[in-house]
């Protein structure tokens, strides 16, 4: 019953790289390439495997199985929002048993026509005009019973709805995000076209998630584009004995922050590519409440510890820790930036359907720049994050390679790396203290400015941070000289070097060869060879 329309490349996804949870959406580049029908998609490659299928649910099965889930627990965070996406494309292509058990773990809470996890059951709701709580009194997915004001509403359910209305109303309202799809053409109470929040006693370590619920994603629908309804699930209570990292209000505010945006991302795309769905939703985390500041535990698995990893790379926990590089966007164009990239990448009847990083390079278009060139940008603002991002001081910073200079070593020798695309590396040369008023000298290969070659040179010191790009030649070749290095103000001279190509080869996009954007394609800008080499001026 759910489509595998623009997923119909699974076939060329491994097994394992399904169960690690590694896939992103599949995706289109231009409005003019839309299909005339859902099953006639642009997508050329063969639908998934019956094995690659079963992986997708053997995993969600683990998570997901029919138990008692309190016996269950989640030993690392899983984004089971992403998983459940997957197993919906997926299901298609398992046999008839395989479909029951998918739809058992993809029903609504309380779905009668369902044997899924939690079973028939009684299913109250407390509602506003445009969303409703819902939860039951039986077992153990049942919030605490306390009801302060002795309305029949437990006081969990009332705080919920209170949460989920101001994350409503901050990213929708205010940061101009479409809201979510009505549910009208839900599998179950599409009476009520209200969105749906459910509370359940989720494993340990599972705070919440959101999924498709919607006619549109079925395997008959016409509907020729891509966007749908869903549902959410958030913890009946956020008890500190399953959740002892934060408040049980901090990790409620955070993950309907998270989770909401990922029903928002599903008006837009439900099957976009998943490291920009999982990035934008860590990066609302913080604009919405931007005391908590839970999202600065996943900084070190994103580039600012792994600046060699590619920005696009689709795999957890990495595309949590990029939310940095929209927080980096936001605070240079200003918040709106981001909702402009959901608006590129929207394959809604009304969207041009970029898939993520060429979404992202026709926004920063509209402000006179290039891909490479922010992202050059970006690369050299973390060598100094407190000097560059507004809560920077809490930031790790960027690694570099540190080269001392002095007159007994006056130069550096050469240092060389291999950069695939959207990384960068950095050297960092630091004058001795006895060096007086020296210069330095650097000479920079770099790849070439058509594959998104660039070269900045960050300076640290008693005169603060001063950034400055390198115009290497169109070879990505550069030799910069008489650039201040007296100890007595400079502190470090450092060179970021990057490759900021984002072009893939377009006849491999949507068949998942690679875990990076338009829905696992090659990239055009990999195995880039760059050195970088200083000396002393004399």
């Amino acid at each position: 019953m759910y489509s595998t329309r623009r997923a119909v490349g699974f076939a060329s996804l491994t097994a394992t790289a399904l169960v690690a949870g590694l896939l992103a959406g599949p995706f289109v580049a231009t409005a003019a390439a839309r299909p005339s029908s859902g099953l006639a998609d642009r997508v050329t490659a063969a639908e998934a495997s019956r094995a690659d299928a079963r992986a997708a649910l053997a995993r969600a099965q683990e998570l997901f199985a029919p138990l008692a889930v309190q016996a269950r627990a989640v030993a690392t965070p899983v984004e089971a929002t992403m998983l459940l996406r997957d197993l919906a494309l997926a299901a298609p292509s398992l046999g008839r048993a395989g479909r029951q058990a998918a739809h058992a773990i993809l029903a609504r809470p309380g779905d009668p026509t369902a044997n899924d996890a939690w079973g028939v059951r009684s299913n109250l709701k407390a509602c506003n005009a445009r969303l409703c709580v819902r939860w039951t009194t039986r077992g153990a997915d049942a919030p605490p019973d306390r009801d302060r004001d002795r309305d029949g509403k437990p006081n969990q359910v009332e705080l919920t709805l209170k949460v989920v209305n101001a994350v409503w109303s901050a990213e929708v309202g205010a940061m101009g995000f479409r809201p979510p799809l009505t549910d009208q053409r839900g599998s179950y109470d599409s009476a009520d076209d209200r969105f749906d929040v459910y509370l359940s006693d989720l494993p340990n370590g599972l705070y919440g998630y959101c999924t498709p619920d919607d006619t549109r994603t079925r395997r008959s629908s016409s509907y020729a584009f891509y966007d749908v309804a869903a549902y959410c699930v958030l913890d009946d209570d956020y008890a500190r004995s399953e959740f002892p990292s934060g408040t049980p209000a901090s990790n409620l505010r955070t993950t309907a922050a998270h989770e909401f945006h990922h029903a928002v991302q599903f008006g837009y795309d439900w099957t976009e590519d998943t490291w920009l769905m999982e990035s934008t939703s860590t990066w609302i985390e913080d604009e919405v409440y931007d005391g908590v500041n839970d999202n600065l535990q996943f900084l070190p698995y994103g580039q600012l510890k792994n600046p060699d990893r590619p920005l696009d790379f689709g795999k957890q926990p990495t595309w949590y820790g990029n939310w940095i590089f929209l927080r980096w966007l936001s605070e240079k164009y200003g918040a709106g930036v981001v909702r402009q990239i959901w608006d590129r990448v929207d394959g809604s009847r009304v969207g041009p359907d970029d898939y993520s990083t060429l979404g992202i390079a026709n926004v920063v278009s509209d402000q006179g720049a290039t891909m490479a060139d922010v992202y050059a940008l970006f690369a050299a603002a973390n060598q100094t994050p407190a000097a560059r991002y507004s809560e920077g001081s809490s930031y790790p910073s960027a690694p570099r390679t540190a080269v001392p200079l002095s007159a007994a070593e006056p130069s550096s020798g050469t240092r060389s790396f291999t950069l695939n695309h959207l990384t960068s590396s950095a050297v960092r040369f630091v004058p001795d203290s006895g060096l007086g008023a020296a210069t330095l000298n650097v000479f920079i290969d770099a790849p070439a400015l058509a594959n998104g070659g660039r070269a900045v040179l960050v300076q640290t010191g008693s005169g603060g941070v001063t950034t400055t790009n390198l115009a290497v030649d169109a070879a990505g070749d550069g030799a910069f000289g008489s650039i201040p290095f007296d100890p007595a103000t400079v502190t470090a001279v450092t060179v970021v070097l990057v490759n900021g190509g984002a072009k893939v080869q377009r006849s491999t996009c949507f068949e998942r060869q690679t875990v990076f954007a338009c829905g696992g394609a090659v990239s055009l800008s990999d195995d880039e060879a760059v050195s970088v080499s200083a000396a002393l001026g004399t």
